[in-house]
């Protein structure tokens, strides 16, 4: 979806959702990366044995979609909007 078009209930139908298990340093700037370049793939979940590494993962991924989806908020009937 290009980053100015207005997600609608048929784009979101269109995704496919990944998990991130090992979310060390590698995976952020090799796999997560190349994921995220995707428009129709979204990382919705991280696991990691340490700790660090999973907040740090954890982060990317919260830091990465906030930037992502900044300008659209979802009104009282679960539709998007640009603000």
């Amino acid at each position: 979806m290009p980053e100015n078009k207005k997600p609608n209930r048929s784009d979101f139908m269109k995704t496919s959702v990944q998990g991130a298990i090992g979310v060390g340093r590698i995976s952020r700037e090799h796999d997560m990366f190349e994921t995220l370049t995707y428009h129709h793939a979204n990382i919705m979940a991280v696991g990691d044995v340490d700790s660090k590494r999973l907040q740090e993962g954890k982060q990317y991924v919260n830091d990465y979609y906030t930037k992502k989806w900044k300008t659209y908020s979802c009104n009282s009937q679960n539709k998007a909007t640009r603000s």
